[in-house]
């Protein structure tokens, strides 16, 4: 994909100001890395899928989200996205040992076959995980609206809400960590004289789950 569209072809598509451009670009660089090469001049130019992110970015904008509320927003959709793909790559090559046996009628499977099954699986789990943590917040925020009228400040109230964000928070950077280093891991399929970093990044991994 071509990185031909600079931060002045951004702000003439969405209509974003060129300053809350930068702004988003300082704020989520860690999220689209993907989507921006440097070009002539230490420019920054994005490719077609750094367009639709700051299209969406519109969007929260356009919803009264703050920068902070549009970055949490982003980390949440991205991942869901890489997710998505990584699940049907998962499924586009089991399907291709299927109706592909060996000459014996037996599936052979290949020396990335368990790895991308264990992938498959920890991204499941990955996905759980997340599901679990949206159904405690909910839980939590129930129990905050019961507790307001307890003996607790409005401060002390705020308080454990930004104890909480942040916990949810750390949680959120794990999941991307472990999502980031399967596909780091799946990166590495097929290449040869590898083989020392790829334990090295599956111990990273099993560190963090």
């Amino acid at each position: 994909m071509a990185f031909d569209k600079s931060i002045a072809d951004i702000c003439s598509f969405t209509g974003l100001k060129e300053p809350f451009v930068r702004r988003v670009i300082r704020e989520c660089k860690e999220l689209m890395v993907e989507y921006f090469r440097r070009g002539d001049n230490n420019s920054i130019l994005f490719d077609d899928n750094g367009l639709r992110v700051f299209d969406r970015v519109k969007q929260l904008k356009q919803e009264g989200s703050s920068l902070q509320e549009i970055k949490q927003r982003l980390e949440i959709e991205l991942v869901k996205q890489e997710e998505l793909v990584d699940e049907q790559e998962v499924k586009s090559k089991i399907e291709v040992l299927k109706h592909n046996p060996s000459e014996n009628s037996v599936v052979e499977k290949p020396f990335w076959y368990h790895e991308v099954k264990d992938a498959q699986e920890k991204i499941l789990e990955a996905k759980n995980e997340l599901l679990i943590g949206k159904q405690e917040v909910i839980h939590q925020l129930k129990q905050q609206m019961l507790l307001i009228a307890d003996n607790r400040s409005p401060e002390q109230i705020q308080e454990d809400k930004e104890r909480e964000r942040i916990k949810l928070a750390n949680e959120q950077d794990l999941r991307i960590d472990r999502i980031k280093l399967v596909g780091e891991i799946k990166a590495l399929e097929g290449r040869y004289f590898v083989g020392a970093k790829r334990l090295a990044l599956l111990k990273k991994l099993e560190e963090i789950l």
